[in-house]
This record gives C-alpha cells, structure tokens and sequence, in this order.
C-alpha cells in the first residue's frame, strides 16, 4: 500500500487526516508523514487501515484509481 492509495482509501472515507488517525489509534502528524511520502507506511499502518475499511473498499479505491489515470 502507497501514499497515494492511503490517502484516496481516506479521502474515499470523507475523512480528514485527524479523524483518520484517530479511527486507526495513530497520530495525525504519522498520516501526514505517510500521504506526503516523506515515510514509508509500517506494516502495522496498513494492517490498521485493511481492518478499518476492509479489503473490497481498498479494492474498489485501486480499480477506481486505475480508471482515472
């Protein structure tokens, strides 16, 4: 999982980055860090994020993504 698709999967939400953060128990700063490519996500990130909008969703948001390059 990319900055980009974190950041379309929270978008895709209607989240901003604090709620976001704290639906997933992290900080605000570390999504920013993440969306802005400055750090890679950690595998405890993505796992978060896969539990908190489930796979089909993530699913959906990449063939959307495709779609729109």
């Amino acid at each position: 999982m990319n900055q980009f698709l974190i950041k379309r999967v929270r978008q895709m939400k209607g989240m901003s980055q604090l709620e976001f953060s704290k639906a997933l128990g992290v900080s605000r700063s570390l999504i920013a860090q993440v969306e802005g490519g400055y750090i890679n996500p950690s595998d405890d990130l993505v796992e978060k994020i896969r539990e908190f909008v489930g796979d089909d969703f993530i699913n959906a948001v990449k063939a959307l993504m495709e779609v729109q390059k």
